[in-house]
């Protein structure tokens, strides 16, 4: 996978740009950010749920660019991307129990349900991981149901999963079990792209988004980056000096827009039928600064 310049505009601005990103086959990458840098926005545009406004994604041989419109590539890209979940939006039924959503998921990417329920099976029994047939997903303890979702993701057989909010609700242990998990998943061939509050010892790569109003601000390192923390050079400053880099002022949070819900592996035969994300006010309005901030 390969983003170049990857950007996406809404009707109030930017939900992000200028990121790059290459990530090989078995890569897991973490990416970090603060809340209203479109990290669940950029999730979305890889998986093929959201045509970018600015660069290029290519994703094994299918290209998504900006200066062209081809819901061919869309599609394609769509059936290669597991949204494992995504916010609160997409992602298994927590009335409904493992087994049921196991089938789900099996029916949804044209599976036979007991190769899905022995593939899952499998996973239980290397991860040591309890997933109770029969309980709902919502009574699962926060890291049965994240590893759940990521499972069931990959089961599907595809080349790429997303999950957002990867360590949400997890203790230290936890997330270091969760992180495992994901590395053994990526390890059988499949990129995994995970947004988190930190990053594990286990990332193959690491991005970091930022609340900008200056270009180039998205840029990958792999393995993450681990220069010394000082004044001069901190471990999440953009790309230049200091100097070179226009400040950022505090901006308020805003919530992403969700995607419509959707299932763990759904191969969508249709373009997305929703509203472009909610995104910071547009840049270069009279009487505003870039930011939108008023003068």
């Amino acid at each position: 996978m390969r983003l170049e310049g990857l950007g996406l505009r809404g009707s109030r601005g930017w939900a992000f740009r200028d990121v790059e990103l290459v990530a090989q086959p078995g890569d897991l990458v973490v990416i970090t950010g603060a809340s209203g840098t479109g990290r669940s926005t950029l999730l979305l545009a890889i998986a093929g749920r959201l045509q970018p406004t600015a660069g290029s994604l290519e994703l094994a041989g299918c290209t998504v660019a900006a200066d062209r419109r081809n819901h061919r590539a869309l599609k394609q890209v769509r059936e290669r991307v597991a949204v494992a979940r995504l916010a609160d939006h997409i992602g298994l039924d927590g009335n409904l129990s493992v087994q049921t959503n196991a089938r789900d998921a099996a029916d949804w990417v044209r599976q036979r349900p007991a190769d899905v329920q022995d593939r899952l099976e499998d996973w239980r029994a290397r991860s040591g991981l309890v997933l109770e047939p029969h309980t709902p997903v919502s009574e699962l303890p926060a890291l049965e149901a994240t590893a759940l979702h990521l499972l069931l993701a990959a089961v599907v057989g595809p080349e790429v999963i997303v999950l957002d909010d990867a360590d949400a609700g997890l203790v230290p242990a936890e997330r270091d079990q969760l992180w495992q998990l994901a590395a053994e998943v990526a390890a059988t061939g499949t990129t995994v792209i995970a947004t988190a509050t930190d990053v594990p010892d286990q990332a193959d790569v690491h991005l970091v988004l930022h609340r900008h109003s200056g270009p180039a601000a998205h840029v990958a390192s792999s393995p993450p980056a681990e220069a010394p923390e000082t004044p001069q050079s901190p471990p999440d400053a953009q790309h230049g000096s200091p100097s070179d880099q226009p400040e950022s002022p505090p901006e308020r949070e805003r919530q992403e827009s969700p995607a419509e819900p959707d299932r763990v592996g759904r191969p969508d035969t249709d373009e997305p039928d929703q509203d472009e994300p909610d995104q910071p006010d547009e840049p270069d309005q009279p009487g505003t600064d870039r930011d939108g901030a008023e003068r």
